[in-house]
């Protein structure tokens, strides 16, 4: 090797060092920073437990329950309600609740069965109860019904559904709205109707609320439509004597005719003195900035064996038509 290309191998071997060094100068900040601490006794540290992330699994259940009323006389009324609870032995406890006004007066009939899992089963008063979820497996559903009520044969369908009102979002807890126009068959006559189907998810039942106790509760839930296509949902609650998995509580939906969902927290119900009110007046605050007065046209108890009051009726204005819960413990 001739002296010049002793000259050039030292200086690439200078020039490799010289990289290498700076290289792991400045990788180094880099890799301490993803360094696993050890400690003594040779085991990693591991993050603090976010209590707000932690969810314990348990028993499984699920609710199913649609709301049609039609847009013409008499406003036939339909809300329908099969929840599903998985029992100790993995069985699942199934009720049924039905509620029909018929243009005169409401119909009311319960039922409970032991199924060997979730799907909702047939029985004296549902015939079918089929949901079917679109192949994109995105949102979108149909589910359509039979049932039967004091001998009256009652029918619905929700048309498209695309669960585009959130209301809880727990493992606990989780509840999905739809609105949308569908079909009511009554006696075999089709009328088209407003639709609001609901669908709740837990995987830990202990999670949900039950009225036990003495919590001095106070709810008033309404769900109504204008003349111009728009929807509104109301949900407040009190709670008097709060516990974890219930607390005072309000949010109001408003759908436009559009398909556009806006959402308020801030809500103020008046209603008369009576238990259970005719009159209300309802404030949507906020950028919402709506009212609606109405009043309720019929009555059912819902819960005349309870120790609450489980209230339900139409109401109505010269704007649209809808229909109030009013619960009182």
């Amino acid at each position: 090797m001739d002296k010049k290309s002793i000259v050039i191998t030292a200086i690439v071997v200078l020039i490799s060092a010289i990289g290498l060094f700076i290289s792991g100068y400045f990788a180094y900040p880099l890799l301490l920073s993803e360094k696993i601490e050890v400690i003594e006794n040779n085991t990693v540290t591991d993050n603090i437990e976010n209590e707000s992330s932690l969810f314990q699994s348990g028993k499984h259940y699920f609710d199913d329950t649609v709301l049609l009323i039609t847009k013409d006389e008499p406003h036939y009324t339909l809300v329908a309600t099969v929840n599903r609870t998985e029992k100790e032995d993995s069985s699942y406890l199934q009720n049924t609740r039905i509620s029909f006004f018929n243009g005169i007066e409401w119909k009311r009939v319960l039922r409970s069965d032991t199924n060997t899992n979730s799907a909702i089963k047939n029985n004296e008063f549902v015939n079918d109860w089929t949901i079917n979820i679109d192949k994109s497996r995105v949102l979108r559903q149909e589910v359509s019904g039979d049932l039967n009520i004091n001998d009256i044969k009652v029918s619905f369908d929700t048309q498209t559904l695309e669960n585009e009102i959130p209301i809880r979002s727990l493992p606990g807890y989780t509840k999905f709205m739809s609105e949308n126009d569908g079909i009511l068959t009554v006696d075999g006559k089709q009328f088209a109707a407003h639709v609001l189907y609901t669908r709740i998810y837990s995987s830990n039942s202990s999670e949900l609320f039950t009225y036990d106790g003495n919590i001095g509760l106070l709810t008033d839930w309404i769900a109504f439509w204008d003349n111009d296509g728009n929807f509104y949902h109301i949900d407040s609650t009190e709670v008097a004597n709060p516990v974890p998995n219930y607390q005072t509580h309000s949010i109001g939906i408003f759908k436009n005719k559009i398909g556009s969902v806006l959402k308020t927290f801030d809500v103020n119900v008046k209603r008369d003195g009576a238990k259970p009110p005719t009159n209300y007046e309802i404030n949507l605050n906020g950028t919402l900035n709506k009212k609606l007065l109405f009043n309720k046209i019929n009555n059912i108890n819902k819960a005349p064996n309870n120790s609450y009051i489980w209230h339900m009726g139409n109401i109505k204005n010269a704007d649209g038509i809808g229909l109030v819960e009013y619960i009182f413990k």
